[in-house]
């Protein structure tokens, strides 16, 4: 999960007013959060976290995506979602 994440990278940054509708950011498809310590300090930091939303009308291999707290909506590759899942498969919810 973790190389899916960092090879993240969004196309051609919309800025949009973001249509929930059209995007489906507002229910996503996947939220990320990653957290990394620094060995040496203990320090923590976050990336994320990362909507996934629906696919785009005209691309139906790239997804949008957003930082919330960013007025950007960002378009990403199908194959970023797809490596995701593939990472989970086996994975049972134990809660």
């Amino acid at each position: 999960i973790l190389r899916a994440f960092s090879r993240l990278t969004g196309r051609g940054a919309k800025d949009i007013e973001i249509d929930n509708a059209v995007t489906g950011l507002h229910e996503p498809l996947a939220k990320f959060e990653v957290r990394l310590r620094d060995q040496a300090t203990g320090e923590e930091n976050t990336l994320g976290p990362v909507l996934i939303g629906q696919p785009t009308p005209n691309d139906p291999m790239r997804r949008y995506c957003r930082v919330p707290g960013r007025d950007v909506v960002y378009e990403i590759k199908q194959e970023v979602v797809e490596a995701i899942r593939e990472a989970l498969r086996g994975v049972a919810d134990k809660s």
